[in-house]
């Protein structure tokens, strides 16, 4: 198989495929809609067909947060478009990832691992359940990866024209998502002729000018908002709280860290760029608020370490030592993302089935065109689909900003279990609860003590529209 796969490295790519189709059973159910995913998607939805009325990133301006990064976004809404609900945006992402770990392995390649190593760390990578979080939940970090990944496998090979594709991609990664900065050292690294900066140079500038092309007409309340993402993402934070943090991130897959440490003693000099610019990156990101959809960017610093070293295993009497190592990296990741991960939704499968949500919005026909207030992320999509108008404060929005925003909605539609929802400012501002509805709790059943308690909702509004509900 190996040798097969060296002939036709394509066949990776059915590997991988064939690997990832097994998340295709629980696409629509695992995980439930969640944060990041809505607004993603939003982010593109207000992009490509703005509305000043409405938007779940709702700025202290009282406008629709449009960050600069908007290609992944519109991709996304594109693919809801496409498929609309929650499989469109999730599919794409899978995708996504399939691709970024293919083009690791050819990245591995052209860094000249052997295609044992590379296709099993291409596989840990897919299957890595820092990752899986990610491209599960319609994130767009994978196109990130595809996009200098592909640019890292340009600069392997030297030339002017593909060192200015290389900068055209990590330029786009850029407006893809903000993160893509973590992993422009990568490309740096693979830079190995000097010559080469003016062609990556020439490439970044003429991508750069195509990419904030469409921005200008917006492009100051872009760059605010950005700053205000920016802003809320960094501050001081105590060393112990990073530490924490990043501890609770790895914790989901400590091996592959575990491996890179062992990597770096036995690959020494050969992986020290990829140590110092790890060490860069880790020092950047101890700035900013870290959690599990940061810590990802450093697989791609972490696995061609545990390579090099692996290699360097395999030409010594220590073989069996890297095979183990390989093995325990693959069955880790195997178990918690394609076995358990899979079995705690299908657990829960009744519960989470999108048509739960879609009944609950085809009952309440007095929310279509009327701006409502969406405390429930999981009802997003199913918001879109009768029409409603959703608005939600982006975080770090002030309390006068944020009654502000209350105060020209129409409805608000809680979780009653929302301890983080504006009840108390909705009371106060004379709305009252004027309709209720459950829906059974997505909690997976394998982790029950008994059926999970159903989920309450609660939707308010202000007395000039309570008579609509009754009609």
């Amino acid at each position: 198989m190996i040798a097969a796969v060296q002939r036709r490295p394509l066949l990776a790519l059915a590997l991988l495929s064939a690997l990832a189709s097994i998340h295709l059973l629980t696409i629509r159910i695992s995980p439930t809609v969640w944060q990041d995913e809505v607004q993603i998607v939003d982010y593109g939805r207000n992009f490509l067909a703005h509305d000043p009325q409405w938007s779940i990133s709702w700025s202290p301006a009282q406008t629709p947060v449009t960050p600069l990064s908007y290609l992944g976004p519109v991709i996304q809404e594109m693919a809801y478009r496409a498929w609309p609900g929650v499989t469109g945006p999730r599919l794409l992402s899978l995708v996504g990832a399939v691709l970024a770990a293919y083009l690791l392995f050819r990245w591995l390649l052209a860094r000249d691992h052997s295609a044992q190593t590379a296709l099993a760390l291409a596989a840990v990578f897919l299957l890595d359940p820092l990752f899986v979080q990610g491209y599960r939940g319609a994130r767009v970090d994978a196109w990130v990866f595809v996009l200098v990944f592909a640019a890292c496998i340009l600069v392997a090979r030297p030339s002017q024209l593909r060192a200015a594709l290389a900068g055209a991609l990590v330029v786009a990664a850029g407006f893809v998502w903000p993160s893509a900065i973590f992993l422009t050292p990568l490309v740096l690294i693979e830079l190995r002729r000097r010559r080469d900066l003016w062609g990556i140079a020439a490439g970044a500038v003429v991508a750069l000018a195509l990419c904030a092309w469409p921005l200008l007409a917006q492009l100051q309340s872009m760059l605010s908002d950005t700053a205000g993402v920016v802003e809320g993402a960094s501050g001081d934070r105590a060393f112990t709280d990073v530490v924490r943090y990043f501890a609770a991130s790895v914790a989901q897959s400590p091996l592959v860290m575990v491996a890179a440490v062992a990597g770096l003693m036995i690959a020494g000099r050969r992986v020290m760029a990829l140590g110092v610019a790890l060490g860069a990156v880790l020092l950047v990101m101890s700035q900013m608020t870290i959690h599990v959809h940061r810590v990802v960017y450093l697989l791609p610093y972490l696995l061609p370490i545990i390579a090099a070293a692996c290699e360097r295993l395999f030409r010594s009497d220590r073989r069996a030592i890297a095979q183990i190592g390989l093995l325990a990296l693959i069955a880790w990741a195997f178990i918690l993302s394609l076995v358990l991960r899979p079995a705690l939704a299908w657990s829960a499968r009744d519960a989470r089935d999108p048509k739960n949500y879609d009944r609950a919005a085809s009952a309440m026909p007095f929310l279509q065109s009327r701006l409502v207030f969406l405390g429930a992320w999981e009802l997003y999509y199913a918001g879109r689909q009768h029409g409603w108008r959703m608005v939600r404060a982006d975080p770090g929005i002030g309390p006068e900003a944020y009654r502000a925003m209350l105060d020209r909605l129409d409805y608000a539609l809680i979780p009653a279990d929302d301890p983080a929802a504006p009840v108390s400012m909705l009371t106060g501002m004379g709305w009252r609860v004027v309709a209720q509805f459950t829906l059974p709790s997505p909690a997976p059943r394998l982790l029950a003590a008994g059926e999970p308690a159903a989920r309450r909702y609660d939707v308010y509004t202000r007395k000039v529209f309570e008579t609509m509900i009754n009609r």
